[in-house]
């Protein structure tokens, strides 16, 4: 009796578990198509069809499921332990056959100084960002012996002298108004701080300046800040190379660095387990690094129309600064920046491979534009050329493309406080070279 009973209890379990397998299995299979069904998602489909196949096995097999199970599991673990296995060699094989990185030439002279390898570490550490409204980012609050960076994610320019009666100058541009490879207090903002310096009003110069910055986020940050009622007396832009950059790697003229990560958030590309294998890439191999490097050239872009481009929207930006200004009762002046490959200063023997490492097409769309800009800026008011800052001067300026040395920033302040002493704009005390 009692074995009869245990049976009918089998055979009922064996029913519930084919009646619940099917229906698993018949959600599986109609998915959205029946309104009040649970698995409607990819994901919940497939959970719902493993299960009901293991509910509808379990039906089939009766007691002979445990066995199969058990064999089934051995299986499986023994090949996910050769799978995992085998993406390990291959993993570590893919890391003896891959070099280091190729580097950024850089001048040699000025990187082999202590001061530019200590700046250069905390340059690296300084890098890291934080989010920013319109702007998109801003640095991190930092402390370093070369780099200090406020709460405010402002580089800190000393001797800034910000009381509520001080002359405002509000600093804008990319890492070389940042200051890249120098420390504080020579940066372009501090070396114009000392030279605006004005002993009837404190004068404040403010570096809003931020690294890869274009031309379009430090309008938008000066948007901001007028929005939030900060208003200066002054505007300075030193900018013009991250433009010419980002368009020579995405092809168009109003981009942004780091474009294509921010448009993921909004449009991710479809992303499957299996792309973090190794194996899958030596099965299906990316293409060749000859293929993988995309410019302008490589997506049919002519230099002659791009340039055009981006002369046009940089144009652009200075109406729209234009028309700021005459809005909000400020003055400003904006500054194309030099570029080793647009000046004819006589380069160090350091100097030269920074020039030569530059591509053809780089070098081809920086020509372009500049000379647009060149054009350009004899017909607007408060538009100035800089590419020719360097002509005259001597020894080791540039670091590397368009970041230069200490002494580098001090020529420009002084070109731009030269400019603003001649304009009109604001009284220089001393002499200006």
């Amino acid at each position: 009796m009692e074995q009869t009973r245990r049976q009918q209890v089998v055979r009922s379990l064996r029913a519930a578990a084919g009646g619940l397998g099917l229906l698993l299995l018949i959600a599986a299979v109609v998915g959205p198509h029946w309104s009040r069904n649970l698995a409607v998602e990819p994901e919940d489909r497939f959970v719902a069809g493993v299960l009901g196949f293991l509910f509808a096995a379990m039906s089939v097999l009766g007691p002979r499921f445990r066995n199969a199970y058990a064999a089934t599991a051995v299986i499986l673990l023994n090949s996910l332990v050769l799978l995992l296995a085998v993406e390990l060699v291959v993993r570590s094989a893919d890391r003896l056959r891959e070099g280091p990185p190729d580097p950024a030439v850089k001048n040699a002279v000025l990187n082999a100084l202590p001061f530019q390898q200590r700046h250069n570490v905390e340059f690296a550490e300084v890098a890291k960002l934080q989010f920013e409204p319109y702007g998109l980012w801003r640095n991190l609050p930092y402390s370093g012996r070369t780099i200090r960076v406020a709460e405010t994610g402002l580089r800190e320019t000393p001797g800034s002298r910000c009381t509520p009666d001080a002359y405002k100058i509000f600093a804008f541009g990319g890492s070389a108004m940042w200051g890249a490879g120098a420390a504080d207090a020579e940066t372009i903002p501090a070396f114009l701080q000392g030279l605006l310096a004005n002993a009837n009003r404190p004068v404040c110069v403010r570096n809003y300046a931020q690294i890869g910055y274009v031309f379009g986020q430090n309008i938008a940050e000066l948007v901001n800040l007028l929005l939030q009622g900060e208003k200066p007396d002054l505007v300075i832009s030193y900018d013009g190379y991250n433009d010419v950059y980002v368009a020579y790697e995405q092809g168009l003229a109003h981009r942004q660095f780091y474009y294509a990560d921010m448009k993921r958030m909004y449009q991710p590309i479809e992303q499957h387990w299996y792309y973090n294998l190794a194996i899958y890439w030596r099965i299906h191999p990316a293409p060749p690094e000859t293929y993988q490097w995309h410019d302008y050239t490589t997506m049919g872009k002519d230099a002659d129309a791009l340039s055009t481009e981006v002369a046009n929207h940089y144009l652009n930006s200075y109406a729209v600064v234009d028309a700021l200004a005459a809005r909000w009762h400020f003055d400003f002046v904006l500054f194309v920046q030099p570029t080793i490959s647009m000046g004819k200063k006589r380069l160090t023997k350091a100097e030269l491979p920074v020039l030569a490492d530059l591509s053809e097409p780089l070098k081809r769309l920086t020509a372009g534009i500049y000379e647009r800009l060149e054009a350009s800026a004899k017909e607007r008011r408060r538009l100035f050329y800089l590419a020719d800052v360097f002509d005259e001067a001597d020894g080791e300026i540039w670091f590397d493309p368009v970041h230069v040395s200490g002494n580098g920033n001090k020529i420009v302040a002084e070109r731009i406080a030269s400019v603003l002493a001649l304009e009109g704009i604001y009284p220089v005390q001393g002499r200006i070279k």
